[in-house]
């Protein structure tokens, strides 16, 4: 088997001293251009690359965060993990990230793993821990919850998302519009119960009259099909579907097709995130704005203030959502260039 190749051995190549290798890996300013490009070269010739353990255990730091995620399918997280991964990248760092795929317990287990790899702080990103667990991996290590909100007595920061104010924004969407049966296609995760929450509080605030129904479905395609068929299968059939992400939007479209029904025409559809999927020419959905990247943004920032700057209380941080209103939303009735 080959030997790999060494800082000694750069530096003999090039012709310099070990520190000075060392000081170009590290982008040090105090190196000469012309001394710069000889250690680059010979990295070149070896195809050398540096040893990161070793340089954790000479520095106890290994300038990562780990980031763990609830749905790798969902765009809404690929968007959040952009701008963390963005921020991070502009301050030295890098993010490993692990899926929890929807459960509670490999999500975890993927925490406690990222923890094991020495990542220096933590992005739980719309996870659905037990308080227990939450509270575990906080007290290991800085930690921000992102799009929900962290259980009562866990030290860890948050970034979410204003939810009353994005259920306004939807409700009052539908009711100016004309809408007066109104079902909401809930989720039964953290994120989901939040947003339900927040569909009722939207209701009382807007119009305790409405005919506003809460179903039972969830944040995938299927869920999202489940709870639609549901609700248009009702007398009176509700006028507007309001769903709980872009996701379970789409199961809705298709809920409607298959009932034989035409969106804006006979059912009006919200859904909520604004992924790339909801700008699509054939879904152009209305929908809740997220802005997901500042979102990320701001996660790496809490870590940042945590590790680098030792900032101890817990930090709560709120966004705040738009409403993007697209071709799947229309007064009862009244056709429009249709969605889909």
């Amino acid at each position: 088997m080959q030997r790999r190749p060494t800082i000694h051995d750069v530096a003999a190549v090039a012709g310099v001293s070990k520190s000075l290798v060392s000081l170009v890996l590290q982008g040090s300013p105090r190196v000469s251009e012309e001394r710069r490009k000889v250690v680059l070269a010979a990295v070149e010739e070896l195809s050398y690359r540096p040893n990161r353990l070793a340089r954790q255990l000479v520095t106890n730091r290994t300038h990562t965060v780990g980031a763990v995620v609830a749905d790798l399918h969902n765009p809404f997280f690929h968007d959040v993990l952009d701008g963390l991964h963005s921020e991070a990248e502009k301050r030295g760092y890098r993010v490993l990230i692990g899926t929890g795929g929807l459960s509670s317990t490999e999500e975890a287990a993927v925490g406690e793993l990222l923890l094991e790899l020495r990542v220096e702080g933590l992005v739980l990103l719309a996870h659905d821990l037990a308080p227990r667990s939450t509270a575990r991996l906080a007290a290991a290590a800085p930690c921000v919850v992102v799009a929900r909100r962290a259980s009562r007595g866990v030290a860890a920061d948050v970034v979410v998302n204003d939810d009353l104010a994005g259920m306004r924004l939807a409700v009052g969407h539908l009711v100016g519009l004309g809408h007066r049966e109104i079902a909401h296609v809930a989720a039964a995760t953290a994120a989901g119960r939040a947003r339900a929450a927040a569909f009722r509080q939207a209701v009382t605030d807007i119009d305790p009259s409405l005919e506003a129904t809460m179903l039972p479905g969830g944040m995938t395609e299927e869920t999202g099909y489940g709870g639609a068929s549901v609700a248009l299968a009702r007398r009176p059939r509700p006028t507007a579907l309001l769903m709980a992400n872009d996701i379970a939007a789409i199961g809705a479209y298709n809920a409607v097709d298959d009932a034989g029904l035409r969106i804006p025409l006979d059912v009006s559809v919200v859904g909520y995130d604004n992924t790339a999927i909801a700008a699509t020419r054939h879904i152009s959905l209305t929908t809740v704005d997220q802005p997901r990247r500042e979102m990320g943004r701001l996660a790496f920032q809490s870590l940042w203030e945590r590790v680098e700057d030792g900032r101890t209380r817990a930090r709560h941080r709120v966004v705040v959502p738009s409403l993007v209103v697209r071709s799947s939303t229309a007064p009862p009735g009244e056709p429009r260039r249709r969605a889909r």
